[in-house]
């Protein structure tokens, strides 16, 4: 990624890197929880597509329930705890593949500021199809949630 541009707004309905590939799109995670062509709202699938929007072609990342991202390291991808522009940040649940605590949740790192706070944006199932946040430099994300690290 030559020149970084966040993106702090909502991407449009008719872009591809948001709509199922079924459905003509270009993403593979599933269907959103509003259904249509969309993968939102869905935050790994708002993050699977924001990454081929970064990249301009496909990618390795995981297809799976955020909690399972980190993980994941079939896909080749550098992780760490460190954040950087366009990383994915990962967030897990209680227990990793425990169907009834969460999935966790992945966001992507938009802004990184001076006191160590990021911005990310993101997408939630069954919440809304996209928002940002400014996270503190311990990048907790609500009570429940377990910070895992940076792809």
């Amino acid at each position: 990624m030559a020149t970084y541009t966040p993106r702090l707004s909502e991407p449009s309905t008719s872009d591809l890197n948001w709509i199922h590939y079924s459905l003509g799109g270009y993403n593979y995670c599933i269907i959103g929880s509003n259904g249509g062509n969309s993968v939102l709202p869905n935050c790994t699938g708002y993050c699977w597509g924001r990454w081929r929007e970064l990249l301009g072609e496909y990618h390795n990342l995981s297809r799976g329930n955020a909690e399972k991202w980190y993980l994941y390291t079939e896909d080749g991808y550098e992780r760490g705890q460190t954040p950087k522009l366009g990383a994915v940040i990962c967030w897990s649940v209680a227990t990793i593949d425990d169907g009834t605590d969460g999935a966790g949740h992945v966001a992507i790192v938009e802004k990184i500021n001076d006191d160590g706070s990021i911005v990310i944006s993101q997408s939630g199932w069954e919440s809304s199809r996209f928002w940002t946040q400014t996270l503190n430099s311990s990048y907790s994300y609500g009570s429940s949630y377990k910070f895992q690290g940076f792809i």
